[in-house]
Formats: C-alpha cells, sequence, structure tokens
C-alpha cells in the first residue's frame, strides 16, 4: 500500500498502480495520475534544515516532540510517513499518551506553507514499557536520491 508520493519513487517504470474506484466497485488503472502527482510533488520537493525531538517516557507511556522547520515562517504541517502508514502530527510540539509504538523505521514529512515540501532522515524510536528513549536529528532535509533508497533503519 502506498501511502506517501516518496514512496512510488521506488516503482519500476512502467509498472502498473492501481485504486479504487472511489465507489468500492472495482479496482482502475491509475499510473497516468500517479505520474502527475509524482511530477507534481518532484517540483515541490526541497532540502531545507528540519529539526526533530521526540521523548518516549516508557512507565507513562507519554511521546513527547518537537518538530521544527527553520525559516518556514507559515508553520506548516509534520507527518511521520513510514512504509504503508502516514501519521498527522496534531502540532509541531506537544505530548500524547500513546499505548502502541511508533513504526520501527520512519520519516518526518514537512509540508511548508508555501507548498513545499521536505522530509527527514529515516529516523528509529526505540519504545518500550520499563525505560524511556530518545532520538534527536537536525539537518538538511532529504534530496530525491536520498528518498528513493530503501530504509536505513
Amino acid at each position: 500500500m502506498v501511502v506517501d508520493e516518496a514512496q512510488l519513487l521506488g516503482l519500476p517504470e512502467g509498472r502498473r498502480v492501481w485504486h479504487d474506484d472511489g465507489q468500492g466497485t472495482q479496482m482502475v488503472d491509475a499510473g497516468a495520475a500517479v505520474q502527475a502527482r509524482l511530477a507534481d510533488w518532484r517540483a515541490r520537493l526541497r532540502v531545507r534544515p528540519l529539526q526533530v525531538t521526540m521523548r518516549h517516557d516508557g512507565p507513562s507511556l507519554v511521546l513527547r516532540w518537537d518538530m521544527q522547520a527553520p525559516g518556514d515562517a507559515g508553520g506548516g504541517r509534520f507527518t511521520l510517513v513510514a512504509p504503508g502508514e502516514r501519521l498527522a502530527v496534531p502540532m509541531p510540539a506537544g505530548a500524547l499518551r500513546i499505548e502502541q509504538p511508533l513504526p520501527h523505521c520512519f520519516r518526518i514529512r514537512h509540508d511548508a506553507a508555501d507548498g513545499s515540501v521536505a522530509y527527514s532522515a529515516w529516523l528509529r524510536l526505540q519504545m518500550a514499557r520499563d525505560r524511556s528513549s530518545a532520538l534527536q536529528w537536525a539537518g538538511p532535509s532529504e534530496d530525491l536520491q536520498a528518498l528513493s533508497a530503501q530504509p536505513r533503519c
């Protein structure tokens, strides 16, 4: 299942992509629409600074995060993207009690107010009930070549 444009980069040339027709009655070939969507996404992809900090307190199951895109005055929105999963981050900084661990390997996607998009490197936060864990990542977002690579977690 594809949930983000970056996951389309690994498809071999000429590979057919199917999707539901919207009425749940049949699957239709989405090849042309996928190519148009991918071209639009490539045009919006930017390399820019991103910062991600996450802390998980195992005993209380509280996950705290702080995500920033320095220079983006509009704030934009953040999304956690993993193979087959896409989870909206409700706000750039906050805390939630979560019972389920995060995906094994994920990226943070930032959609800026100007329509551009950027991704962190592959990240991993090992979560366990008996201990706390943290991750801190800062750097330039991934370029098209890095986004095409397999997860490195």
